[in-house]
């Protein structure tokens, strides 16, 4: 064993740590009390006697100790942040572990000796026992289980409670390991899916979602709802993923298994425009908003949502609709559209505008984007570095990347890393710091090209690489780099042009005489 690893404490002696771990939260002389044990006894369990199951079964039912966390030292120590109803079950925990010791104490040997008959009795006894509490302990877990689920429900639809929600979903995994209710812990799943889907990563999100679906389809005798919505929800989280044609190819081998199945047409609609919303945000806008406008027109007026806020994306993509009349649209109250306002506000280096797309789209409303958002927090240190505060902002933009949870799960992923290099790279320019600025606009350029194939870039991701390049970089230049650099960007946002994505058109008087080609990555 290295001198840096911690020895490995056995059953006994990590029992005996936890409780040393309630006296500090509590004393001695009340653990005594409520335990109903003299002092001597206690003092002599800290120093290595074995307590007995009597005396833990009183700490779990009069303490309110969480037995799981006293037996296997997972979860909080108490279980006052969770239903009293949990308490109640500690006492059957330590009677199952009990049942087991039984079965553990026993002998093989002895099966073949004279009192083999009572032995194998003893055995059947103890696994009956052992049996039934587990099934009495799963039905009372499954009800408060029930029970914790609701309450994180109601958190959730509030959305902005994150650490309460916290709170509840790690109670409900406590749970879930001593609970056999697959449906149950399907539930849980979902539920751990929806939080990192509302306060989470899209890694995150779609791992949890690719799991769900596998279950799911390993478990579908027909093409049900349950199936459609599985099979919509992992199609958008690996758009959200960054992998894109592997989100087509989800959504369209599921319309497949529902074609004729009556009563998906809900789904079938989603799927269809999770695929539009895709190729508009690929590059191919007129197949994407011909795609969603008709499924937009099939529509009942109260089903209208399924498709109005990627209509209303592709408006902005094709520079139908501008930033002010996004936030003045009967379609801006919504979460996603205003994380849109944001990023199709940083297109233009206008203080007045970013000032204005935060001020419309920022804030603490369900249907805005959060204060500590990074679409928010980008927004906001644009705005410092155009207003002179460009070490304040580069310092606030590094320890995001360095410290906030969420960031350094995305920095991970390779399409993330690149677009907050670039990020780096466009405050650096607004700040009107210009070869910091190309050095980062490089690194940037060069990690989009290396992005494995498995992974597509967006437009408006690819967009904002070509906008830094064209502004810093000259079409004169003679670094080969810098030319090559020049001369896709220049490329690139002909080519979007040319597609129909108007809201580039502010960037004409940048580019130059050379005809328009498809932004590539090296192969």
């Amino acid at each position: 064993m290295s001198a840096n690893q911690t020895p490995k404490l056995d059953d006994d002696q990590a029992i005996r740590k936890r409780l040393m771990e309630l006296i500090v939260h509590t004393s001695q002389a009340e653990l005594a009390r409520k335990t109903e044990t003299s002092h001597t006894n206690i003092s002599r369990y800290l120093k290595g006697t074995k307590p007995p199951a009597s005396f833990l079964s009183k700490l779990a039912r009069n303490m309110n100790v969480n037995p799981a966390w006293l037996l296997l030292g997972e979860g909080a120590p108490f279980l006052s942040s969770v239903t009293s109803d949990v308490a109640s079950m500690a006492g059957n925990v330590l009677e199952l572990v009990n049942a087991m010791n039984s079965v553990s104490k026993l002998k093989l040997g002895e099966l073949l000796g004279k009192d083999h008959l009572k032995v194998l009795r003893q055995l059947n006894e103890a696994l009956t026992a052992h049996e039934n509490l587990r099934q009495e302990l799963n039905r009372q877990t499954a009800n408060v289980m029930k029970d914790v689920l609701q309450k994180f429900d109601g958190v959730l639809k509030e959305g902005v409670a994150r650490q309460t929600a916290a709170r509840y979903l790690e109670a409900a995994k406590q749970l879930s390991r001593l609970c056999s209710d697959d449906e149950l812990l399907m539930q849980l799943a979902q539920r751990e899916l929806a939080f990192e889907s509302y306060w989470g990563t899209e890694i995150r999100t779609y791992e949890l979602q690719r799991r769900l679906f596998i279950h799911r389809l390993a478990r579908t005798e027909d093409t049900d709802e349950q199936f459609a919505e599985s099979a919509f929800r992992h199609a958008t989280a690996l758009h959200s993923a960054h992998r894109c044609k592997e989100a087509i190819r989800v959504a369209y081998s599921a319309l497949g298994m529902m074609r004729g199945k009556p009563g998906l047409d809900y789904w079938r609609n989603q799927l269809l425009v999770d695929i539009g919303m895709v190729e508009v945000e690929m590059g191919s806008l007129h197949r994407g908003f011909e795609r969603l406008l008709k499924v937009h027109t099939t529509l009942y007026p109260n089903n209208l949502v399924i498709s109005q806020v990627a209509v209303t994306v592709a408006q902005m993509y094709a520079g139908i609709l501008d930033i002010e009349g996004l936030a003045h649209s009967p379609s801006a109250l919504n979460r996603n559209l205003s994380f849109y306002g944001l990023r199709f506000a940083r297109l233009y280096d206008d203080a007045g505008l970013m000032r204005s797309a935060y001020r419309w789209f920022v804030g603490n409303e369900k249907h805005l984007a959060e204060p500590d958002s990074t679409a928010s927090i980008v927004s906001r240190l644009a705005l410092d570095a155009i207003e002179g505060n460009l070490s304040k902002a580069l310092k606030e933009f590094d320890d995001l990347n360095k410290h906030e949870e969420r960031q350094l799960v995305r920095q991970q992923h390779p399409v993330f890393h690149a677009i907050y290099t670039d990020y780096t790279a466009m405050l650096y320019r607004l700040g009107g710091e210009k070869s910091k600025a190309l050095e980062a606009t490089e690194q940037a350029f060069g990690e989009y090209r290396a992005i494995p194939k498995i992974y597509d870039v967006r437009v408006l991701a690819y967009g904002m690489n070509a906008i830094n390049i064209l502004k810093l970089v000259q079409p004169d230049t003679r670094n080969s780099t810098h030319k090559a650099m020049r001369s896709w960007a220049e490329q690139c946002i002909r080519r979007y042009l040319s597609k129909g994505y108007g809201c580039f058109k502010h960037l004409m008087p940048l580019l130059g005489d050379e005809k328009s080609a498809a932004p590539h990555r090296r192969q």
